[in-house]
């Protein structure tokens, strides 16, 4: 039995679950996720449904699926491509987060593009759910949008232009420059990495022996990452200039190891070793970097 959590209209958790007819029967608010999977040639992934499916047999999708009674949206969506189509997700972007609150049902859909170098032959399909999959161009997509014999999404015009935009926006990045990794995937595996905590926590036992009043420790960085994403939020910034903010946030007092004097600039050159080392090429490093860089000199510097 598929449970799913509840939430009200603002996407806040109401900390129950229904089961997933019932959910659907009393237009609950849950929450979905799907993605876009782009290959290294700006191709689109669509799976077809299977034959013996009740709903839709045979028709053209994106992955997709509920998501679990306290499940996060990006596991969920790590899960269903991985149970789907067998293609673990390591490079990704949430690329928007869509309301529907149509009288037929009510959810909050988290989208996600994500990146891999498969060929079609290559994923492992969940028969039961996935006939075959198969790559389109996106101009493939658009010209089969109103087809009902390619795929059973019901797109309204507004909603689908846009994320073809989008698509396309992505697709030029790919194919116009070197990265390859997405920030969303950088920042997660900043936020993972044990050696970046332990060095916090050398620093938070240093300076708590040695008295004072200015912390550098792990909870200092995720409180100015906390000011930082609300004060951007309030000014209407984009969602990748939060991101880059936050992967600054993270690494801009980790040269205070060494002492509080010109940290900035050790935390600058760890940080370019560390993406140098890992060979981690993604949108606007120079800036990211440049960030940590001058963080320090307040008025005295753009």
């Amino acid at each position: 039995m598929e449970m799913l959590e509840i939430f009200d209209e603002n996407n806040n958790s109401l900390n129950y679950a229904e089961e997933r007819n019932k959910v659907h029967e009393q237009k609950l608010w849950h929450r979905h996720v799907s993605a876009w999977i782009m290959n290294d040639k700006g191709l689109i992934l669509m799976q077809k449904r299977s034959l013996n499916k009740k709903k839709n047999p045979g028709l053209w999708s994106k992955t997709g699926g509920h998501v679990d009674y306290k499940e996060e949206p990006l596991l969920a969506i790590k899960r269903e491509i991985f149970e789907e189509i067998g293609l673990e997700v390591n490079n990704y972007e949430c690329i928007d987060l869509f309301k529907n609150d149509k009288e037929k049902e009510k959810y909050f859909s988290y989208g996600y593009i994500v990146y891999t170098k498969l060929k079609e032959n290559e994923f492992v399909l969940q028969q039961e759910e996935v006939d075959s999959v198969k790559y389109f161009t996106i101009e493939e997509l658009e010209a089969n949008k109103d087809n009902p014999q390619f795929t059973f999404s019901k797109w309204d015009n507004e909603g689908f232009n846009k994320q073809m935009s989008l698509l396309k926006e992505y697709r030029d990045v790919l194919l116009n420059n070197n990265y390859n990794i997405t920030l969303d995937s950088l920042f997660e595996k900043l936020s993972n990495n044990q050696e970046i905590k332990n060095i916090y926590k050398q620093i938070e036992i240093r300076e708590k022996n040695g008295g004072g009043y200015a912390y550098h420790n792990y909870v200092h960085v995720l409180n100015v990452m906390d000011i930082a994403t609300k004060l951007l939020m309030k000014l209407d910034y984009d969602y990748k200039t939060i991101l880059k903010i936050k992967i600054a946030c993270l690494l801009h007092d980790i040269g205070v190891l060494e002492g509080k004097e010109n940290h900035a600039n050790r935390s600058y050159k760890y940080a370019l070793k560390l993406f140098k080392n890992n060979n981690w090429l993604f949108e606007d490093s120079d800036k990211i970097l440049d960030a940590i860089k001058n963080h320090s000199n307040g008025f005295d510097t753009d």
